[in-house]
């Protein structure tokens, strides 16, 4: 299949997983979990492995677990803002420029995944 519908069909078993498991029972944090799905898949197609959607879902799950309201270590005021800015929209934004300005030679949103061997 296309990579986009690969993406597409990652980002709602991630989502479906999430509201599995409890932790995206909101219409908030079902949102989060879309986008958030639907970047990793973006990095997925765009390094061709998924090494950097790990890594990326590793220093996301860190900082959030360390600043955040559920488990947070640190106490943060204005955490609305911090949550919304900080562990939303920068990362998110930032980590698709980044990949897809050092990776846009690999990414094709048309290439079917697997590509077949030549």
């Amino acid at each position: 299949m296309p990579a986009w519908q690969a993406v597409i069909g990652q980002a709602v078993l991630f989502t479906l997983f999430g509201f599995l498991v409890g932790a995206a029972r909101s219409p908030g944090r079902l949102a989060l979990f879309v986008v958030f799905a639907l970047l990793l898949g973006g990095f997925r197609a765009a390094t061709g492995n998924i090494w950097a959607g790990i890594g990326f879902h590793v220093a996301f799950q860190s900082v959030a677990q360390l600043f955040g309201d559920v488990g947070g270590v640190f106490d943060v005021t204005g955490s609305d803002v911090l949550g919304l800015v900080a562990l939303g929209g920068l990362p998110f934004a930032l980590g698709w420029i980044v990949i897809e300005r050092r990776h846009r030679h690999h990414l094709n949103w048309q290439a079917l995944e697997p590509e077949p061997a030549s």
